[in-house]
């Protein structure tokens, strides 16, 4: 399976009303693994998983950041 993840995160002071930052992260994700079927409509899937992750700052006061993960990944959701 292939994957991908957009996220902002910010912060704002409340106490002295202004934005204190804000950055992005941007994550691509492959996934490998076999897909279970039970009941005839519960799925149940082990993968493993290779990511690559982006960070950035909006405004580009801090320096960009691109590290790469692997993870081991249980899904469990109902099929339509």
């Amino acid at each position: 399976a292939l994957g991908s993840v957009a996220a902002r995160t910010s912060l704002r002071s409340r106490r002295y009303d202004r934005d204190l930052g804000a950055y992005w992260q941007i994550e691509e994700t492959v996934r490998f693994g076999p897909r279970f079927v039970v009941f005839g409509f519960q799925e149940i899937t082990p993968s493993v998983g290779l990511s690559m992750i982006h960070e950035f700052d909006e405004n580009g006061r801090l320096a960009p950041m691109t590290r790469g993960t692997m993870g081991m990944n249980l899904s469990v959701g109902w099929m339509f």
